[in-house]
């Protein structure tokens, strides 16, 4: 479904819903346990299409580390301060064209003085035909409640914040779910087609355009994982409960939670909806959601505040108080549920194609405008027409099926070496552009909250204390700077019932930085971020195929 698809059917939608004929009205989407088995593989096998187009590669994340790894030794050296990455890239969830975002610490100095050096160092650098890396486009956005420093590097959006221990307390959260939710990655997965389904197909992703934001989308996904996880065998099926749901969801009375549904009229107490009416099995605990709030809530000036509903309602899991929705204007919102209508619609017809032989056509169909825009400008044409003949030509099936490739686990390197291998000889899949494995730095992550947690004790404790020199590891004194925040992060599993594979024994004495990859590759130009564009382009536990 392309743009143009798209806008027909949101100004036709728009007058049937206003007439008394509404065809909409009488749609009723069945169910996905309905969805015959061989049509939901078929389906699957075409969205590994798609996300081998869009999901990360090793060529950009090596990229993406060099680039980030420039920046953080450019502002360390330069302005005493620690640069620390969060977001979509350390979460391994970006798009081809993603942007990578910093927040930026130093315990000595406020937000507006550090954000205006840091201008004026990537103000400087972009002037220097001699840097290592090629800085355009510097501009600060001074915001009320976040200074914001962005440029673009080599093509690639940089968004720097400061002093924002929000996104490094997220990043731990849903790098912890994916964990718990396993089945090779089926979080990162299902955000990874659903962010490239809301970005480059329905436009409704860029909060920065009155549109949902990434961590709003990200907890959409997340809560229909945790409630309907029995049904869930893959990223189409999450795909489908997801427009199927909230599609269908009273946004009008009530908000979204991890909890369940929340009445609006209940606010600020946190009522939910009676849980028959949901999933009798959720996927994560009551107590390990708790544990969640102990262990990576933040004190800003957001938690002080009172929910504010707006048109379309998200109550962040790790603040109560947070609408993740807020940025959703009332236009918008329209044009979002008309979207989730026309996926819903759209994709059941996909998925209820005859003979199944037709639904991967129809799904590719249903991602035309991502296909089109990747396949003559993320990778070469040659190499999605010889994947589409190996495909169908079964040149390496016989060893190692898709449904196989799909849920490839990554610690079985034989299998995945084996796959790749064949890729490589059939001339299908270079070395340089191999997916990238999913699984992110936790254990990195959980330190870097721990440094922006220290660098924000020192900063608001600096008029009555004297503060160290910047950047010294952690101190061996307990500086007291965030009493809920473990000496490790063996002691959340410890609590929850969840068992996740974690380095015992950690040392907070010695903080490392993020690992960081070098080399001198370069990936195809572009300079959009993830907000909206316009491409340039003319319940069943049974089944076993996605374990």
């Amino acid at each position: 479904m392309g743009a143009l698809g798209l806008a027909n059917f949101v100004a036709g939608f728009e007058q049937h819903r206003c007439s008394d004929s509404g065809w909409w009205r009488s749609c009723v989407l069945p169910d996905l346990s309905s969805v015959k088995d061989e049509c939901l593989l078929a389906a699957e096998e075409s969205a590994y299409k798609v996300l081998s187009f869009v999901q990360p590669t090793s060529f950009s994340e090596n990229r993406r580390r060099e680039i980030a790894d420039y920046l953080q030794k450019l502002i360390r050296s330069n302005c005493s301060c620690e640069a620390i990455p969060y977001g979509s890239v350390p979460l391994k969830t970006y798009l081809p064209d993603g942007d990578i975002d910093f927040t930026v610490f130093n315990e000595l100095v406020p937000d507006e003085s550090i954000a205006g050096d840091v201008y004026a160092l990537i103000l400087g650098e972009q002037e220097n035909e001699d840097g290592e890396y090629k800085i355009m486009d510097a501009q600060f956005i001074n915001a009320a409640e976040v200074k914001l420093v962005k440029c673009i590097v080599e093509d690639v959006v940089i968004d720097i914040s400061f002093n924002q221990l929000g996104g490094l307390s997220t990043l731990c959260f849903l790098e912890l779910v994916d964990r718990i939710v396993g089945r090779n990655h089926l979080f990162k997965r299902s955000i990874i087609l659903i962010k490239a389904w809301c970005h480059y197909e329905s436009r409704i992703l860029g909060s920065n355009r009155g549109l949902l934001s990434t961590y709003a989308l990200e907890i959409l996904i997340l809560y229909i994982i945790h409630q309907f996880n029995s049904s869930l065998n893959g990223p189409v099926a999450v795909l489908y409960q997801f427009l199927s749901y909230y599609s269908q969801f009273d946004w009008e009375n009530y908000c979204i939670s991890l909890r369940g549904p929340v009445c609006k009229s209940s606010l600020p107490d946190i009522i939910v909806k009676s849980a028959d009416s949901i999933c009798s099995a959720p996927l994560l605990s009551e107590k390990f959601l708790d544990n969640c709030i102990q262990m990576f809530s933040v004190s800003s000036r957001m938690s002080e505040r009172r929910f504010q509903t707006k048109h379309l309602n998200i109550i962040d899991p790790l603040n109560a108080s947070n609408n993740l929705g807020r940025s959703v204007q009332q236009g918008s919102f329209y044009r979002i549920q008309s979207a989730f209508k026309y996926g819903a619609f759209k994709l059941s017809q996909a998925l209820s194609s005859q003979p199944s032989g037709k639904v991967g056509d129809e799904l590719s169909e249903f991602f035309r405008s991502t296909l089109t825009w990747h396949r003559k400008d993320h990778r070469s044409r040659a190499h999605h027409d010889s994947l589409t003949e190996s495909l169908s030509e079964g040149n390496f099936l016989s060893k190692l099926s898709v449904s196989e490739c799909v849920n490839l686990d990554h610690s079985d390197t034989t299998s995945c070496d084996h796959w790749e291998s064949e890729l490589t000889t059939s001339g299908v899949l270079e070395a340089t552009n191999r997916l990238a494995d999913l699984t992110g730095d936790y254990d990195s992550h959980i330190w870097s909250l721990l440094n922006g947690q220290c660098h924000s004790f020192l900063l608001s404790s600096s008029a009555f204390h004297p503060a160290p020199s910047p950047f010294m590891p952690y101190p061996n004194q307990n500086y007291g700077f965030h009493q809920r925040m473990p000496h490790s992060s063996i002691q959340l599993l410890e609590s929850s019932p969840f068992s996740v594979s974690m380095q015992p024994n950690m040392d907070l004495s010695s903080i490392s930085a993020l690992p960081v990859s070098s080399g001198n590759s370069n990936e195809a130009r572009r300079t959009r971020g993830t907000g909206t564009y316009i491409p340039l382009v003319g319940k069943h536990s049974t089944r076993q195929f996605h374990k």
